[in-house]
């Protein structure tokens, strides 16, 4: 490890600790402080995260997998402070004779109550947090999980298994040179996703996946990093090459939405979707990690519209089928 790797590392190992401590202050705050210490600390995991994000292929291996534990403990023990720290609901009896439906303006949070049918309505909280300059979906299974109104420009994106997220914004009114076309997340980290479909839209700078087993993803980003995932599809548009590390069992395919063309398009970029770079292959042959998806296989715009369709009419589990092959009917 060089010196400044190793300074990198001193100085994440401080900063982990400070805040491992002021989630464990949480409790001592009143209802009042809370809040804004709350911001503060998901503000410094996010900053924390994206230096990581940008030395980690500096770092040994050992510390690189360290440190992405460690970012992780924090994310877990601070959204576990949420959960336990939360109000309490207040009960209250029900009419046995009246039916009751669960809506989304009855919940706390996009997604809560929605499941794959089977009935169940406990899902963990929270689903949406959102600091100073970041929004943070988390700690859902079964869920359908639209882009928050408002949201931040910063996406964050954790603990989640067997859902649908759909990032896609609505289109930007306050674009009037083109207030048709989505408006852009500037930066994007997901982590832990397991099993779901996730259409993760346009992000104008990095795109940070670590984590991810089993899931299907479209991106449009201008830099990909993805590290520690398995057994995925990922449907990208991308301005730079693709960079994965430890990684194993991806499939490539284009981003499947249309792009304006370039007499529509003042900023057109190249597209590198297929030019991925394996940090753990060094060799002239092609990885073994990494591989295109065969055209016949592939999801047009339609699949992935439909699959947002079912999720928001709760058929959860009917939406991961149309897209996830291990799920397949």
């Amino acid at each position: 490890m060089d010196s400044s790797s190793e300074q990198f590392y001193e100085k994440f190992q401080a900063e982990r600790q400070a805040l491992q401590t002021q989630i464990d202050s949480l409790s001592v705050l009143t209802t009042t402080e809370r809040p804004s210490a709350i911001e503060q600390t998901l503000t410094r995991i996010a900053r924390l995260n994206s230096e990581f994000n940008g030395v980690s292929s500096q770092l040994a291996g050992y510390d690189r997998k360290q440190c992405t534990g460690q970012l992780k403990s924090l994310s877990e023990s601070l959204t576990r402070a949420q959960t336990k720290l939360s109000p309490k609901p207040r009960f209250s009896f029900k009419n046995r004779g009246s039916k009751t439906t669960k809506t989304a303006a009855d919940t706390d949070s996009p997604g809560e109550g929605q499941g794959s049918g089977s009935g169940s309505t406990q899902v963990p909280l929270p689903a949406v947090t959102t600091s100073l300059h970041s929004t943070l979906l988390s700690s859902q299974t079964h869920a359908y999980l639209p882009l928050p109104t408002p949201s931040l420009p910063d996406i964050d994106i954790a603990s989640l298994t067997s859902c649908i997220i759909n990032l896609h914004p609505l289109p930007n009114s306050h674009d009037t040179s083109n207030p048709s076309r989505p408006r852009a997340h500037a930066v994007l980290t997901a982590r832990e996703l397991r099993e779901s479909v996730a259409h993760l839209g346009e992000v104008t700078g990095p795109a940070h996946l670590t984590g991810i087993r089993g899931c299907a993803l479209a991106v449009s980003c201008h830099q990909f990093r993805m590290h520690d995932s398995h057994d995925t599809i990922i449907y990208l548009r991308c301005a730079s090459k693709p960079i994965i590390e430890n990684c194993s069992g991806l499939r490539f395919a284009p981003w499947p939405f249309p792009t304006p063309s370039s007499g529509e398009d003042p900023n057109p970029r190249v597209d590198l979707w297929d030019q991925v770079e394996d940090f753990n292959w060094l060799k002239k042959q092609h990885s073994p990690h990494w591989s295109l998806l065969p055209e016949e296989e592939r999801k047009g715009r339609e699949v992935w519209e439909e699959v947002v369709t079912l999720g928001v009419d709760g058929d959860v589990e009917g939406g991961l089928k149309r897209l996830l092959p291990g799920k397949v009917e």
